[in-house]
């Protein structure tokens, strides 16, 4: 605040790929930066988190390449420390929920839970109700 914006340190960029689209979002306990990335409005993205630290303002933030490729759509729901929830349409065209243990590097066997048939989500006071049919 209050000083020119050539001086705000550079957290994200893909100057290889101009053309995409990303947006960032901090997680519900402002602990993990989220950022997900589109190259067209196809309902897929990467999406890419990192830990916040002390000084990640300084020092920038390494972000961890969860999903790094446009097959399907990771939606953030919530998160209770680094265990994660998204909505996907990986193999599900009517989506799903799929929970992802951030401590594991996001490796295939991290994914703890996925519910069939998502009707409706919602993360009122960081609880969520997936409905499963």
């Amino acid at each position: 605040m209050g000083t020119d914006q050539s001086q705000d340190p550079l957290m994200f960029e893909t100057p290889e790929n101009p053309t995409w689209m990303s947006g960032a979002s901090v997680s519900d306990d402002g602990d993990y930066i989220l950022v997900s990335i589109a190259e067209s409005t196809d309902p897929v993205n990467k999406l890419y988190i990192a830990k916040r630290t002390d000084d990640w303002v300084t020092k920038g933030l390494s972000f961890v390449k969860v999903v790094d490729n446009f097959e399907a759509s990771y939606d953030y729901v919530t998160n209770d420390g680094p265990i994660f929830y998204f909505k996907t349409n990986l193999n599900a065209p009517k989506y799903k929920v799929v929970s992802l243990d951030f401590t594991k590097g996001f490796e295939p066997g991290a994914v703890r839970n996925s519910y069939s048939f998502l009707l409706w989500i919602s993360h009122p006071t960081r609880f969520f109700f997936p409905a499963d049919l």
